[in-house]
């Protein structure tokens, strides 16, 4: 089970969520279609592990709807 961290809270990650928020940053930010984050993990046992970055990127087709795509950024 994914669990997604905002300020040291935790919540369950789930799949209709996070589609909806990256969608919604390039809606509002029409133009703009990379978006670089970093993401922080805890291994099984509690153990952070070193941050990783990913690339996301979105482009429109015709009839306008988005097509996202993402993939690591190596260090």
């Amino acid at each position: 089970m994914c669990r997604q961290y905002q300020r040291d809270l935790d919540h369950v990650a789930n799949t209709y969520s996070l589609p909806e928020q990256i969608l919604t940053f390039f809606e509002l930010k029409k133009g703009q279609n990379e978006l670089i984050v970093t993401v922080t993990f805890k291994d099984l046992e509690g153990k952070k592990c070193l941050p990783k970055k990913f690339l996301i990127t979105s482009k429109r087709d015709f009839f306008g709807h988005f097509e996202v795509g993402i993939g690591p950024i190596k260090d």
